[in-house]
Formats: structure tokens, sequence, C-alpha cells
């Protein structure tokens, strides 16, 4: 907890680097980093996908389920590094109920074009558990005997 004020102020260091480990370093503090929820906040439209990355993962890992965090996992649901959009979906998985409202990003990331990414969506849908959070399951469920992906080349 004593570290954390100076890990604060290495991540507005001038390397992508730096400012990636320091987001995850604060992610494995969990809660006692608490206090540094803000600046990893301000730090998730960084320029360099892996900042955002592990700005995500370290705020799920610390415990923040606030709105504007759901807010903003479900912008990040739509980032255009599929490494983004992952833990964003991870960190709504892990929030459950408290990410309804991201709900309808969800729905347009069950056609990412990333297969692992689509199991992730799935996933923070299921564990929000939401009747509305079901009843898209079940629309992805009964639609998906018909993969438009599936072919002779392609069979995952």
């Amino acid at each position: 907890e004593v570290a954390v004020p100076a890990l604060v102020d290495a991540l507005n260091d001038e390397h992508w680097w730096v400012r990636a480990v320091v987001a995850n370093v604060l992610g494995r503090l969990g809660n006692d980093a608490i206090s540094a929820e803000s600046a990893l906040m301000g730090v998730l439209d960084d320029e360099h996908w892996w900042v955002r990355r592990n700005a995500i993962e370290s705020l799920g890992m610390i415990g923040v389920a606030s709105d504007n965090f759901v807010e903003r996992l479900g912008k990040a649901v739509g980032d255009e590094d599929y490494r983004v959009r992952r833990n964003a979906a991870l960190a709504l998985s892990k929030i459950g109920e408290t990410g309804v409202s991201a709900i309808p990003q969800l729905v347009v990331m069950l056609d990412d074009e990333n297969r692992y990414n689509r199991f992730y969506a799935t996933l923070a849908l299921r564990r929000i558990g939401t009747p509305e959070a079901q009843e898209v399951l079940l629309d992805q469920l009964f639609t998906s005997r018909w993969c438009p992906i599936t072919t002779k080349n392609n069979t995952f």
C-alpha cells in the first residue's frame, strides 16, 4: 500500500512498457491499491493496447465495480485490440450482475472476429445472469447450431 502513490506517478511515464508494468503491479496489490482506481481509470484511454489491457485487468483484480468502471468496460468491449476486448469481458464476468448495463456491448461482442472473445462475452453474460442476459444467451445458443464460420477448412 505504501508504494501505491509512487506507482500512480509512474502511470504517467513516457514509455508504454513502464505504464503497462505499473498497471499490472497495481492489480497484483489487490485491494491495497484501491486508491489507484482513478489513475487506472485514466489510462483506460492510453495509446498502447497493453496499458489499456493491464489497467482493465488490474481494476478487476482490485475489486472495482463502480458504474463508471462498468461504463468504461462496455466501451472497452469494442476496443480495436482483441486483448483489450477480452479483458473487458473477463472483468465484466467477475463483477456479475453489476455489469448489466454492458449487455448491449456484449451482444455485439458475440460476433467478435476472435472466437475466444466470443466465449468471454458468453461467459460475462452468463455471470451477469439477469433475465435479459439469459435471453441473449438462449438466442445465441439457438443460432450457434448454424455457425457461419465453420467450414471444411475451419472446423473449430
